[in-house]
């Protein structure tokens, strides 16, 4: 018990430290031998022979590490400190003057080391909402936590309370804290593959500063994690707003083509990455979708696929030329394609239009190249366009 204690607070006393401690990792032993401090000739010869002796925890310069043990040693101690406090907490009439710091240093210790601890969390909104922690503060905690449990769902939640929080406090820091907000996301997407938890906080954030700053567009950021498709799915909720407001469709379709053009470019940068083909085929059905109002719509839908069936194979042409290899994205863009055309021709039906004959033997060609087949059967499409459909 001792043992633990200790531990528990040699950790408490590195963050009175200066340097505030920004990043943490939990390693199989913390010493300082990490950060290249040379052992003392008496805790030589106390360590028998041993390559490292494990101290639980140790921290430089803003950097702490946690041993295995000692994070498990940290996690027990501060579970039953806590516990104990809540509950004197509860049952008491008038809060104990030392207790929202006893409070706070012992749910800070229970999540660094169990970041999922319930307790845990409904300890630091109680500390905000009373007033004994400062947003802006627990926003700091919160970055040196999410910088190791980048996928902690309950600590992204949290973050946006705080934030909240600390924009109600201090509402001329603003835009200095969305800025940061908008910091940490980078760094985080940056680190870590596939990041669906930076980009919820990212559009969280963006619908609180809405259009008044343009760095929440972040193009640099499409092009430094291409293979990311949260960045991309944001981007395409924001236009699916756009075209909802039936009054803002020319600025809708403005913005469509800016997405458009991005996507080119990417095609052209990032040819071998999934991600910016599924982009670019939520972008063609969005076009689809926000045509099928008009009847006349008809030949734009009929030229509009075939420019981008044009387009894109030109890519794969110059990929294929390069590298020997066929394009397996710009092959399954091209079946997307025509599924979403599909869909198209199939309310056009119900809509009765007669036109439909040249764009359904288009169609019928590229399902059959697709699928390796000869085009026969033309005649039928000429006879019959229900039926071609159908098929």
């Amino acid at each position: 018990l001792n043992h633990m204690a200790g531990v528990f607070w040699r950790l408490t006393s590195y963050f009175e430290q200066d340097p505030p401690l920004d990043e943490y990792a939990i390693l199989p032993v913390a010493s300082g031998a990490l950060f290249g401090i040379p052992k003392c000739p008496e805790e030589d010869a106390e360590a028998d022979g041993e390559e490292d002796a494990d101290e639980g925890c140790f921290a430089l310069e803003g950097k702490l590490a946690l041993s295995v043990e000692g994070a498990l040693l940290i996690c027990r101690h501060a579970s039953v400190k806590l516990r104990r406090l809540w509950e004197q907490e509860c049952s008491a009439t008038d809060v104990d003057e030392g207790l929202p710091s006893a409070i706070e240093k012992a749910s800070r210790a229970l999540l660094l080391t169990s970041s999922d601890a319930s307790l845990g969390w409904r300890c630091r909104v109680w500390l905000l909402d009373r007033g004994f922690l400062r947003a802006e503060v627990e926003l700091l905690f919160l970055s040196m936590l999410l910088r190791t449990n980048h996928k902690c769902g309950e600590a992204w939640a949290h973050r946006r309370y705080a934030l909240l929080r600390a924009i109600a406090e201090t509402p001329a820091h603003r835009e200095t804290l969305c800025k940061n907000e908008l910091s940490l996301v980078e760094e985080v997407a940056r680190k870590y593959d596939h990041h669906y938890y930076a980009w919820n906080h990212w559009a969280f954030v963006a619908n609180l500063v809405g259009k008044e700053n343009s760095d929440f567009d972040f193009p640099r950021l499409v092009y430094i994690t291409p293979s990311h498709y949260g960045i991309f799915h944001h981007r395409l909720v924001r236009l699916q707003r756009k075209f909802a407001h039936g009054g803002e469709n020319e600025e809708a379709f403005d913005l469509w083509h800016e997405e458009h053009r991005l996507s080119e470019q990417l095609l052209k940068t990032f040819p071998h990455l999934e991600a910016p083909w599924s982009f670019r085929t939520q972008l063609f059905a969005l076009f689809l979708e926000n045509l099928a109002e008009e009847e006349a719509s008809l030949e734009k839908i009929s030229d509009f696929w075939h420019a981008e069936v044009a387009a894109l194979t030109a890519h794969e042409e110059k990929m294929k030329a390069e590298t020997g290899k066929s394009n397996i994205f710009r092959q399954r863009f091209e079946a997307q394609a025509l599924m979403e055309v599909s869909l198209w021709l199939g309310w056009a039906a119900g809509r009765r239009l007669t036109a439909l004959t040249p764009l359904l033997t288009s169609l019928h060609t590229a399902l059959c190249r697709l699928a390796h087949v000869d085009g026969d059967g033309d005649e039928g499409i000429q006879g019959n366009g229900k039926e071609a459909f159908r098929l």
